[in-house]
């Protein structure tokens, strides 16, 4: 097994000498171009003479090659098929954790927060990944009794960026008084989300699509707002009555933000496709929100909750379906391809 500890300008000199081009969905495709726009030649010439020394590229001249040892790892890093990246919210010194997948083998891909720092494991198949998951993913043992409800329902962005706001306004208000709100408190008025200025906490795939002015030119609008709302009562997470809205007992118990222990963003990219999910880790269980962005034209979200008693490594498998189609395998597996490794990626 191969682990290297980098710094941007190590990891950028190995990626140039090998024979291998970036496709698009590859983590080092920004490295490439953050390695053109501050070129340091010092720092890239001292990585260059050191990997030189250490056997890590060889040849001399115009014929300086990478490794045999590290052709694989960089073909897996530079083409995958699949990209699979993890964001824990409460780690603030992890910047992503990628796996990145080529012929049924992956390759471990972390950068720290200020990507100074850039580790590279290989090779990884599934049943070592499914560990990892757990080990440093799902490491949460705050979990009450109370469950929650199986729930699934699509939801639009319109829908998605109306329920942030809702949940935001209500948040700003527990923050403002310090203790629980009283019934009235709770309803929230057509006006208050017209005048709502505080987008900071809006969730990531709504930013995403539409930015501060779009969002705050979408909530003045009154027509497209309760067409929103509408549906979302249809969905069983709003009332709507006088032009005011409450959260129904199912969406409290959902959404309530006391019970919130972490956020983890889950990346899957599939040449052209890419599916972005944010799981909000709760006392009494998981809120899944899966957004396929490969379609700009018509944004919708899958919105999912478990209980906690749901089996990791499922929750998982669910929401990267291309990655792990095939779950995590077992320890023979996992032992038989690591002796095909050298092999199979030729």
């Amino acid at each position: 097994m191969i682990m290297m500890q980098l710094n941007k300008y190590e990891i950028n000199t190995l990626s140039s000498f090998s024979k291998i081009d970036i496709n698009n969905i590859s983590p080092l495709k920004l490295n490439s171009i953050e390695g053109v726009l501050n070129f340091q030649r010092d720092e890239y010439l001292d990585a260059y003479n050191s990997f030189i020394e250490n056997k890590f590229l060889v040849g001399d001249g115009d014929n300086v090659t990478l490794a045999n040892e590290l052709e694989s790892p960089f073909l897996i890093i530079h083409q995958p098929e699949v990209v699979v990246s993890f964001k824990r919210l409460s780690q603030l010194d992890i910047k992503n954790v990628f796996f990145c997948f080529k012929k049924g083998f992956g390759l471990q891909y972390s950068i720290n927060n200020d990507s100074t720092i850039h580790n590279l494991i290989y090779p990884h198949v599934l049943p070592s990944i499914g560990q990892w998951i757990r080990n440093n993913i799902f490491i949460h043992d705050q979990f009450e009794e109370e469950k929650l409800p199986r729930f699934t329902t699509d939801i639009t962005i319109d829908e998605t960026m109306v329920l942030n706001v809702v949940m935001s306004i209500l948040k700003d208000r527990v923050e403002l008084k310090k203790e629980k709100l009283t019934y009235d408190e709770t309803v929230i008025k057509l006006e208050d989300l017209r005048n709502y200025d505080n987008y900071t906490d809006i969730g990531r795939v709504a930013v995403q699509y539409m930015n501060k002015e779009k969002m705050k030119l979408y909530m003045k609008n009154n027509e497209n707002v309760v067409k929103s709302i509408e549906s979302l009562v249809n969905k069983g997470l709003i009332e709507f009555d006088n032009n005011e809205i409450v959260l129904t007992l199912l969406a409290k118990q959902i959404l309530d933000p006391g019970k919130l222990i972490d956020s983890i963003v889950v990346t899957e990219n599939v040449l052209e496709k890419s599916k972005i999910s944010t799981i909000n880790v709760k006392t009494n269980g998981y809120i899944v929100v899966s957004t396929d962005t490969s379609n700009t034209d018509e944004i919708s979200s899958k919105f999912e909750v478990f209980p906690h008693t749901v089996d990791v490594q499922d929750l998982i498998k669910g929401i990267c379906p291309n990655a792990f189609k095939d779950g995590f395998g077992n320890e023979l597996l996992f032992k038989k391809r690591l002796e095909e490794s050298r092999t199979v990626l030729e």
